[in-house]
C-alpha cells in the first residue's frame, strides 16, 4: 500500500530578490512541516487571491529544481518565478504530486496561505 503525506506551509512565505516592474521574478522560500527529499518532485501553485471583478483570477505554477539538492533545512524550499503579474496570490506546494491544503474564512473563502507580489513596498 502507498502512502502519501499531505504537505503543509507553515509560518509566513518569504520573497527574496524581487525585480521587475510590469511583472514580478523573485525566489519564493517556503517553510513545510514535513522534510522533503532531493528526488522529490516540487511545484508552487500561486492563484490570484481577489482578482477584479470582470477577469479571471492569474494562476501561475512553478517547478523547484530536479532535484532539490544539498539544503541547510530539508524542510524549506526555495523557488524561482518568473513573469507573474502583481497581485497577492494564494500559495500551494505540491510535493510528487499531493497538494499542500488552503485556509478558509468564517465565510468560507480561501483564506491562506498567502504571499504578496503586489506593488513593492
Amino acid at each position: 500500500m502507498a502512502f502519501a503525506r499531505r504537505p503543509g506551509i507553515t509560518g509566513p512565505i518569504r520573497v527574496e530578490d524581487r525585480a521587475g516592474d510590469g511583472t514580478v521574478s523573485a525566489v519564493i522560500v517556503l517553510d513545510l512541516d514535513m522534510p522533503l527529499r532531493d528526488d522529490q518532485r516540487v511545484l508552487l501553485l500561486l492563484d490570484e487571491k481577489r482578482p477584479p471583478a470582470g477577469r479571471p483570477a492569474y494562476g501561475y505554477q512553478f517547478r523547484a529544481p530536479f532535484p532539490l539538492g544539498p539544503r541547510p533545512d530539508p524542510k524549506r524550499v526555495r523557488i524561482a518565478v518568473k513573469g507573474v503579474r502583481p497581485a497577492v496570490y494564494l500559495a500551494r506546494v505540491q510535493a510528487d504530486g499531493v497538494q499542500s491544503a488552503l485556509t478558509f474564512s468564517n465565510e468560507g473563502a480561501f483564506e491562506g496561505p498567502v504571499v504578496d507580489l503586489g506593488a513593492p513596498r
